[in-house]
């Protein structure tokens, strides 16, 4: 069966928030209009909506009952932790319940006194990280297919902000998938640094940059693209304070140095002499954009990433990005 709109809409990016479809298109509203489920909802505990969110961070939105009993309680005993998990499992159908009656939560029972508790699916219910991961897997196709992926590298980036649950840093059961999550981001996030660098947006590339910068100090990737990209612009003087900046950022959390390829640009831009020429591109649009090209006389500024594949037999091992070696020869 096909859905038009999702019923629920879940955010994990930043605050944990749930949301039921209240409104559809009409002549009234040209999108849809969801409603925000009130802690009220939840009950007094968080069993219900902790529940929500392991299932969440589950392949395939599912689990067995006593996983879930060793996830989310494991020092109780063993009748308080049945009667923890019946609760929250009420609780999360009732949150859940579509129009018709029915619920997104399912309890599976195939046999051997075996209990699985299944959520629905993306087209149901709307999850922002696996919304991301999906966007970045059209991204990924698109480029193999010669088409742009910059529209989808950017509706992802657009969609991922704030920490992945961040009320719950330090549960096991979201590692996995904030592992992945993470991963992408910095994947997304560089893709689409290194493509506005190489069609000439470099003001788009620098706040962007600047941006992830303010919220990760210490990330010499992100770092080493700012550096770039302002030495590009005849801003050395800048680019060395952001370099400095980092520096001591990992000198005092960390007690490192820079990593050598870091080190080795901010030496080139501090001592090389920099030509800067502007030449004009015509894109399909006709649309004109300036372009600053800065050539480092006889240096070759190379940098890599190291690829991170996805586990193949995971839910979301397919769609994770993997990230390719780019050499960037600016010349």
């Amino acid at each position: 069966m096909t859905y038009q709109y999702p019923m629920i809409r879940i955010s994990t990016f930043g605050k944990f928030v749930v949301e039921r479809l209240s409104t559809v298109p009409g002549q009234e509203t040209a999108s849809p209009q969801y409603t925000r489920v009130e802690d009220e909802e939840w009950g007094g505990r968080n069993h219900g909506r902790n529940l929500l969110k392991l299932l969440v961070c589950s392949d395939c939105r599912r689990a067995p009952r006593d996983v879930l009993l060793e996830m989310l309680w494991p020092d109780a005993e063993k009748r308080h932790a049945d009667r923890y998990l019946n609760s929250a499992a009420w609780v999360l159908r009732r949150v859940l319940r579509t129009p018709g009656g029915s619920s997104l939560l399912s309890t599976l029972r195939p046999g051997n006194d075996l209990t699985i508790y299944e959520l629905a699916d993306q087209e149901q219910l709307w999850v922002d990280a696996d919304a991301f991961l999906d966007l970045l897997a059209e991204a990924e196709q698109a480029e193999r297919e010669g088409h742009d992926p910059l529209p989808w590298l950017e509706k992802a980036q657009e969609l991922a902000h704030g920490e992945f649950l961040v009320e719950d840093l330090y549960h096991a059961w979201a590692d996995q998938l904030r592992q992945s999550v993470n991963a992408a981001r910095h994947r997304c996030l560089h893709w689409l640094a290194d493509l506005y660098e190489q069609r000439g947006l470099s003001g788009r590339a620098e706040t962007l940059l600047y941006t992830a910068l303010k919220k990760d100090p210490a990330d010499e990737d992100v770092l080493y693209r700012l550096m770039r990209v302002l030495a590009s612009q005849g801003r050395a003087r800048e680019a060395l304070a952001c370099y400095e900046r980092t520096k001591r950022v990992l000198l005092n959390e960390q007690q490192v140095q820079p990593l050598a390829r870091t080190r080795e640009l901010a030496e080139q831009i501090r001592n090389e002499p920099v030509v800067v020429e502007h030449r004009t591109i015509s894109t399909a649009t006709s649309t004109d954009y300036t372009v600053i090209i800065f050539r480092i006389i006889n240096r070759w500024c190379t940098h890599s990433f190291f690829v991170h594949a996805g586990d193949p037999n995971g839910d979301r091992g397919g769609r994770l990005c993997n990230v390719v070696r780019c050499e960037d020869s600016l010349s």
